[in-house]
């Protein structure tokens, strides 16, 4: 038995899926929104105790550190690991709460993770080539991708990096598999048959 593990990086909402054959064994997404801590009983100014939380914002290298310790925790709970597979960044696109030279630290720190520290092969896979690999098409929007899973598979994903990381993982499958092949191994996992 072989298992995978597809990444879809993103410093807002990484996907993890772990799959063993053609069983989907794990799923994560792994969200740096703010988090908000309890810090416990304070003493406010006017000396009364009060229940004290703080709002945490990630910057951008705790971002990063938080979305590889999830990653190897991940991993660590599913080993051994053999392959991976991990969809290259969007050159040219930017949003609010990424940046190219962010993007490609994340990237970098993930890479060096599996390669050097924990020796699994991986492959980088472009957004088109995932696309093409999914629907036919090498463009698309990500609507269109959980579409097609659905339609392909039987799977509705609630989240377009869930479904990424599912279809990286695909990816890494034989060529001319039987889309009927695919289960959902642990029932708490949130996905749905058609």
């Amino acid at each position: 038995m072989k298992r995978t593990i597809g990444l879809d990086l993103s410093l807002s909402g990484t996907g993890i899926c772990i799959m063993e054959d053609f069983d989907i064994i794990f799923q994560q997404l792994i969200s740096t929104s703010p988090l908000k801590e309890k810090t416990g009983k304070m003493i406010n100014k006017k000396g009364k105790e009060v229940e004290e939380t703080v709002v945490v914002e990630f910057d951008d290298m705790r971002r990063i550190y938080y979305i590889r310790s999830q990653i190897l925790k991940a991993i660590a709970d599913h080993i051994p690991i053999h392959y991976g597979a991990i969809e290259g960044p969007a050159l040219g696109v930017q949003d609010k709460t990424t940046s190219i030279h962010t993007l490609g630290k994340l990237a970098g720190v993930v890479e060096y993770l599996l390669k050097f520290e924990l020796e699994i092969p991986y492959y980088l896979v472009s957004p088109s080539t995932l696309k093409k690999h999914t629907t036919g098409r090498g463009i698309g929007k990500k609507e269109m991708m959980l579409k097609e899973v659905y339609k392909k598979y039987g799977l509705d994903f609630n989240d377009n990096n869930l479904c990424d990381a599912f279809c990286l993982c695909t990816t890494l499958l034989p060529t001319g598999f039987d889309p009927s092949l695919i289960k959902i191994r642990r029932p708490e996992l949130k996905l749905r048959r058609k």
